[in-house]
């Protein structure tokens, strides 16, 4: 990587983009149609149950303290507005949100990173089929499609600095989870020019006022107070899941690598190389708090929140070997067996 003005991929031109993005629409469409034919949906249980009763009755909620689904409300009310059945509503949702999400991810990856249309696509491709975001079709009553989808948008107003935007969508996804605010120090990282950027702290701090006032408004109208959701539930979820990695080590183990398989590999190699870009080093930021919130709760949902350089990474690696022969076709062979991996994830781990 030369500079940070120059990325390692350049996109040929905005129409070679746009007809990417058309060709990326198409293969998105078709793998979310084949995912959701062919997996087996499950029961309403844990968490989907009180989005679920949210999208029944959008104040079954009100006035109730300390339940933190309670104010993820985006999602859930959205469904209720839509003229169709709770669980077509949540499928209609669920499946729009993870499209829009691949083809942010595209603009993203095509614009701001610089990637080629191909990359671009294939960096969809390696989202849709990975079985973290494939979870979601088979727990299809959830509020987290949506949240990767204001994510990634959050993301791109961030590195273009589009201030407003950025500013607008951080105060509409705590509207859906609080998980938005992980973009408050990725918004930091990206943009500070030096080791302690005191005018970017308080540019980024002051650009999440708007979502942090959203965010206690919503407690307060819902709950009656301002107040931090109660960390009882969260106590349970994290109890069974520790309980769960100290019984079965190996397996939980294997479910948290195989979340991304070999794009952990890849990854790590892309980070590598992008080690005099401040600006795409920054991204890795979203990683650690991912990873915070994966092992004591949920492993593959909230590893999913990582997508982004998790991708991105990975891409800058699969396309450095791209220029040579034996390079090309080991790319061909890693994201044949990333995606194969996966579908037998799918196939094998998520039916219930």
């Amino acid at each position: 990587m030369a500079s940070e003005s120059k990325p390692i991929v350049r996109s040929k031109g905005l129409l070679t983009r746009q007809r990417g993005f058309v060709v990326g629409l198409l293969v998105s469409v078709s793998l979310l149609f084949i995912e959701a034919v062919s997996i087996k949906p499950w029961p309403i249980f844990e968490d989907a149950s009180a989005y679920y009763a949210m999208a029944k009755d959008p104040f079954v909620f009100m006035g109730v303290q300390g339940n933190p689904f309670a104010y993820r409300i985006l999602t859930p009310w959205l469904v209720h507005v839509l003229p169709l059945a709770t669980d077509g509503g949540f499928r209609l949702v669920t499946t729009t949100s993870i499209l829009l999400t691949a083809l942010t991810l595209y603009v993203f990856l095509t614009g701001p990173l610089g990637f080629s249309p191909r990359m671009g696509i294939l960096g969809q491709v390696l989202l849709i089929t990975d079985i973290c975001v494939a979870y979601n079709i088979a727990n299809y009553r959830l509020v987290d499609p949506l949240a990767y989808f204001l994510l990634i948008l959050g993301l791109q107003f961030a590195w273009t600095q589009e201030n407003v935007l950025f500013a607008g969508s951080m105060a509409l996804g705590v509207l859906n989870h609080e998980m938005q605010f992980i973009l408050t120090p990725v918004y930091y990282f990206i943009n500070k020019s030096k080791g302690l950027d005191l005018k970017c702290l308080m540019k980024t701090t002051l650009l999440t006022c708007p979502a942090l006032v959203c965010f206690l408004l919503l407690h307060f109208l819902i709950s009656g107070r301002i107040e931090e959701p109660s960390l009882n539930p969260a106590g349970v979820v994290s109890s069974y899941v520790l309980a769960s990695w100290m019984t079965n080590p190996v397996r939980s183990i294997g479910l948290f690598i195989f979340s991304w398989s070999f794009l952990w590999a890849t990854a790590i190699l892309g980070y590598l190389r992008c080690y005099n870009c401040a600006k795409v080093k920054g991204l890795v930021s979203l990683v650690p708090l991912a990873l915070l919130l994966a092992i004591p709760f949920d492993t593959s949902r909230m590893l999913a929140y990582a997508f982004p350089p998790i991708i991105a990474y990975s891409l800058y690696t699969l396309s450095s070997w791209s220029v040579s022969r034996r390079g090309l076709v080991a790319l061909m062979l890693v994201v044949a067996l990333q995606v194969l991996l996966q579908v037998a994830l799918i196939v094998f781990v998520l039916p219930r």
